[in-house]
C-alpha cells in the first residue's frame, strides 16, 4: 500500500503494528491491543492528529478490515472508503464457508501461542517470503522489497505483533457468533477493488463483503492477486484517486 500512497503524493503514517509483513513501533502488547475497538480508537486519534474531524479512508487486507470497522461504527468521521481484498471482520460468517473455509486454515493455526511465530520465523523467515513468491504475480515484489521486510520481522516483537491481530480476531468472531445481535450494514459510500486470483479470498468473497454494504461500487482486477496494490499500482491509484475526487 505504501507504493500506492507514494503514487499519489501522500505519506503513510506509522502505526501501532501490523501483521506480520509490517513493522511494529514498539514490542508487541498483549492480545487485547488488537482488538477493534482499541484499533477503532487508533484510528479515530490518527484522525484528529490532523485536526480533521473526518477522512476518507483506503486500506488493504487488515487495513481494509480495521476500514470496514471503523466505518460501520463511526460513519460521521468517514467521507469516503476504499478496501482491497479484504474481509469486514464482524460478519466472517457470511464469507468464510465452504471452501473459503479451508483456505483460511491459517487463522486457526495462528490462534495456537508461539508456534506461528516459530514456524514464520524459521530458517530466516522462509515461509513468509515463499508467501509473496507463491501469491503474487512475477516481479510485483522484489528481493530488495523482501530484505526490507526481513529487516522489519527481525524487531523485536514484530511477529506477534502480526499474529496477534489474527488471536484477537478469533475472540471477537467467538464472540459475535455467542451475540443475538448481528452488525449494521455500512452506509458510508464505498469502492471495493478485488484481485480475482487471490490465493487466500476467492472472488466469491468479494460479493459476501458488498453484501454487507449499501450501494458498494465493486471494481474486479482479472490480471491481479491478493496483492493488487503493488502489481497494478498505477490503476489502483486511479481508481482510488476517481473515486475519493
Amino acid at each position: 500500500m505504501a507504493q500506492a500512497a507514494r503514487a499519489a503524493g501522500r505519506g503513510v503514517p506509522r502505526r501501532r503494528a501490523g501483521p506480520p509483513r509490517l513493522q511494529p513501533l514498539r514490542p508487541a502488547p498483549g492480545v487485547e491491543a488488537y482488538g477493534l475497538s482499541r484499533l477503532r480508537n487508533d484510528v479515530y486519534e490518527l484522525i484528529q492528529s490532523f485536526g480533521r474531524g473526518s477522512a476518507h479512508l483506503v486500506g488493504h487486507d487488515w487495513g481494509g478490515s480495521l476500514a470496514l470497522s471503523f466505518a460501520r461504527h463511526h460513519p460521521a468521521h468517514v467521507d469516503r472508503l476504499v478496501v482491497a481484498n479484504t474481509l469486514d471482520p464482524e460478519r466472517l460468517g457470511a464469507q468464510i464457508r465452504g471452501t473459503q473455509l479451508l483456505r483460511s486454515w491459517y487463522t486457526g493455526l495462528f490462534q495456537l501461542p508461539r508456534v506461528p511465530e516459530a514456524a514464520l520465523s524459521a530458517d530466516d523467515f522462509r515461509a513468509l517470503r515463499a508467501l509473496f513468491d507463491a501469491t503474487a504475480t512475477e516481479d510485483a515484489y522484489t528481493d530488495a522489497d523482501l530484505d526490507r521486510y526481513r529487516v522489519a520481522w527481525e524487531r523485536e516483537g514484530a511477529l506477534r505483533a502480526g499474529v496477534n491481530y489474527y488471536r484477537a480476531l478469533g475472540r471477537s468472531t467467538l464472540r459475535d457468533a455467542l451475540s443475538l445481535r448481528g452488525p449494521e450494514r455500512i452506509y458510508v459510500p464505498t469502492r471495493v477493488l478485488w484481485g480475482q486470483d487471490d490465493e487466500a479470498l476467492r472472488p466469491a468473497v468479494a460479493d459476501a463483503l458488498c453484501d454487507g454494504i449499501d450501494d458498494p461500487d465493486l471494481k474486479r482486477y482479472d490480471d491481479a492477486t491478493h496483492w493488487l496494490h503493488a502489481e497494478r499500482p498505477e490503476r489502483f491509484v486511479e481508481d482510488v484517486r476517481a473515486f475519493l475526487a
